[in-house]
């Protein structure tokens, strides 16, 4: 399932940070000295409602989406985090998501992925997202609509 956020996602959205490993943190480029701006910006777009939290078949928040439509013509993904006990088996749900998120904003999506991030690019090609640039570590992946 998953749903807009609210104020009340940020404690567990918090809480996934606290335990989140530097390989995830690095994968969604956190791993910067500009970590507290995106954190505080990621803080941000939660309690306004520009992201969706996925929570699994027993209730638990297991994840969320930050997009932005800050360019009209497309929707990015700015970070996509699930926690690691909940990975296994979660392409469906995250197929889900893509397909909510094609049928309610009505325009493609895009979304940046580190190079060494093996499980998103397995993601990109079970939603038959297209490489659609490269910038040093980094491919850009388009999911059209």
């Amino acid at each position: 399932m998953i749903y807009y956020s609210s104020y009340p996602d940020l404690y567990k959205v918090i809480d996934m940070f606290t335990t989140m490993s530097d390989e995830d943190k690095k994968y969604l480029f956190f791993d910067n000295s500009y970590f507290y701006i995106k954190l505080t910006e990621l803080h941000h777009n939660i309690i306004k409602g520009s992201c969706l939290m996925i929570v699994d078949n027993s209730g638990e928040t297991i994840g969320f989406v930050s997009i932005s439509l800050d360019q009209t013509e497309i929707l990015f993904i700015k970070e996509l985090y699930l926690v690691p006990n909940k990975r296994v088996g979660s392409l469906p749900l995250l197929l889900e998501m893509f397909t909510h998120l094609k049928k309610f904003y009505l325009r493609p999506i895009k979304f940046v992925v580190h190079e060494d991030n093996k499980r998103m690019h397995r993601l990109a090609k079970f939603i038959k997202a297209e490489v659609v640039g490269a910038n040093n570590d980094k491919l850009e992946y388009l999911v059209k609509n």
